[in-house]
């Protein structure tokens, strides 16, 4: 018995990561340490530089590509912005591993914990849970079941659909610096969390009152 040889390739996906430009900045100083040439383009243009590359794109553009590569022997690092959403980091070559190890931290500490979340299971779940309160409410007498039921599915529904939409409209790039980015843009998803707290916290008492006629 004997261990398999390690790979050359290494690919890898990170949802919902927001990159500023020290990250930008970082992962250029990281690829160019390595001895790599590094280019940054888009999807059609290569530019000179991320400033170049800002006053083309503006702040938050949907599409970049960093990219280093040596010839002798031939190896290469890919970061990419895939339609605005998913960052892309692969690498081809033995010489990348300590590379690819220090960008793939990078991007996991800027990985939105929001995005670990199981919505498709929680949305089947409440689906399924709303199919139950339906019922319930037209077989069943017992308000504090119904009440119960429809409790549970709109609080399982409800956060998890605007999770969802909110994170489609994440950014994923912002071309300025992480102190420059204000307090609402640092502190977006802790606000949004807290919405979305006195919203179900409201859609509870609304449904205490319609089913028991009391308030909290």
């Amino acid at each position: 018995m004997k261990p398999l040889p390690r790979s050359n390739e290494f690919s890898a996906f990170f949802n919902e990561a927001r990159v500023y430009r020290d990250d930008l900045q970082r992962i250029l100083a990281l690829i160019g340490d390595s001895g790599l040439t590094t280019k940054i383009s888009d999807n059609t243009v290569e530019y000179e530089s991320l400033d170049e590359f800002q006053e083309t794109r503006g702040n938050s553009p949907r599409e970049i590509r960093i990219e280093g590569t040596t010839s002798s022997p031939y190896s290469s690092v890919r970061l990419s912005l895939l339609g605005g959403r998913h960052w892309h980091l692969f690498s081809y070559g033995e010489i990348n591993y300590g590379l690819v190890h220090d960008i793939e931290n990078l991007l996991k500490n800027r990985q939105n914990t929001l995005a670990y979340l199981p919505y498709n299971t929680i949305n089947t779940v409440g689906f399924i849970i709303s199919l139950t309160s339906i019922g319930a409410t037209l077989l069943l007498s017992a308000r504090a079941v119904r009440l119960t039921l429809a409790i549970i599915s709109m609080v399982m529904i409800f956060p998890s659909l605007a999770l969802m939409t909110y994170l489609r409209f994440h950014r994923r790039l912002v071309l300025n610096y992480k102190h420059e980015a204000g307090f609402f843009l640092q502190n977006r998803d802790k606000i949004f969390l807290l919405l979305i707290g006195a919203a179900i916290g409201t859609l509870f008492t609304f449904l205490l009152w319609y089913f028991t006629g009391k308030s909290v």
